[in-house]
Formats: C-alpha cells, sequence, structure tokens
C-alpha cells in the first residue's frame, strides 16, 4: 500500500513545480574545497520562493556550525525547475 502512495505521489510530482538549488560557500579552516549546499524538490511556485527557502537553509547551517552568516562569502549556483509541466 505505501509502495503505490510513493508511486502516484511521485507521479503526481511532474506537475508540481519543484527546484533544484546549489550554493558554494567560504573555504572552512583547514580544508582544501568550498562548503557546498544542495537543495533538491523545494515545492514552491516560483524561483524566488526557491531561492529564498536556499538562503534560509544556509543561514540555518551557518547557526548549527556556529559560524557567521557572511553573505558576501557565499556564491549562488543555480535555482532550476524539476517539474511544473
Amino acid at each position: 500500500m505505501i509502495g503505490q502512495q510513493l508511486e502516484q505521489l511521485n507521479a503526481l510530482l511532474v506537475y508540481v513545480p519543484r527546484w533544484h538549488a546549489c550554493v558554494l560557500g567560504p573555504v572552512p579552516f583547514g580544508q582544501t574545497d568550498r562548503v557546498h549546499i544542495v537543495l533538491d524538490d523545494v515545492v514552491v511556485e516560483t524561483r524566488d520562493e526557491a531561492e529564498a527557502r536556499l538562503w534560509d537553509n544556509v543561514e540555518a547551517a551557518c547557526e548549527t556550525w556556529r559560524v557567521p552568516f557572511v553573505p558576501d562569502e557565499w556564491e549562488l549556483v543555480h535555482v532550476v525547475m524539476l517539474g511544473g509541466n
């Protein structure tokens, strides 16, 4: 029953606007690669809403890591629509 419900949900997602977003952050102390945060299947209607959700997640991650969120240290890579046919 759960498998059937998941199939139905996946079929509906083809028609729902959803987004994939990625941002690059600073290089953490002692590391060689930049931090990257990726959000998949952000279900919102507009690109602006998806981007806002991404930045909310970046700020939350910085808070979790106990580092200040400095917007100039982060670079938006992309926000692309996955659904919404």
